[in-house]
């Protein structure tokens, strides 16, 4: 999966500087609410090492890898919220 996939999906990018993580360096990831429903990338260094992962917020059991499964969770998502 890559970043341009959640540009696609409306995504936003979050950036957590230095002074706000409380390291020597600063992160992002991507996040997108749809209705009550929230998805969050991993952050960009757990990416570099493992690729680009999306969780159903507040939940670690859920994790999608691939962006067919992330383009039809958002599809699925977004066609069924009122």
């Amino acid at each position: 999966m890559t970043e341009e996939i959640f540009e696609k999906l409306g995504f936003e990018r979050i950036d957590v500087s230095a002074e706000e993580a409380g390291d020597q360096r600063g992160f992002y990831y991507y996040s997108i609410d749809i209705g009550d429903i929230g998805l969050i990338s991993n952050d960009d260094e757990n990416a570099q090492e493992n690729g680009w992962e999306v969780y159903l917020f507040d939940s670690r059991t859920i994790k999608i890898k691939g962006s067919g499964d992330l383009e039809d969770l958002v599809r699925i998502i977004q066609n069924n919220t009122h």
